[in-house]
């Protein structure tokens, strides 16, 4: 039997705006944008395809004290993909280019 790699839209659209609920809410009181990049951004992701975030704004410790409690939080829900967040201080220039032109801000 061939393996069932469709994507229920709705369902997926439904997990992502968990993640951004989730995002928003730890990073409520702090002064940062956040995007969201990549497949899931763009549209075109798989039912396996991670999420993308990037955040500009945070100091180093409270970068790395996001990424863990994220990590705990998404591991804790409903959402079924796994989360790469990424510091925009720390990527490549062309990335954070293409981040900033084509990402989706999501504050």
């Amino acid at each position: 039997m061939p393996l069932d790699l469709s994507v229920d839209r709705e369902k997926e659209e439904q997990f992502l705006e968990e993640l951004r609920r989730i995002v928003l809410d730890l990073l409520s009181k702090k002064d940062c944008r956040v995007f969201l990049f990549g497949s899931r951004a763009r549209g075109d992701y798989r039912r396996s395809s991670d999420a993308d975030v990037a955040v500009e704004g945070l100091s180093e410790e409270e970068f790395r004290k996001f990424k863990a409690l994220l990590e705990e939080l998404v591991e804790e829900s409903s959402i079924p993909f796994t989360v790469d967040v990424v510091n925009l201080r720390r990527v490549s220039d062309s990335l954070k280019e293409e981040i900033l032109k084509e990402g989706v801000r999501w504050k």
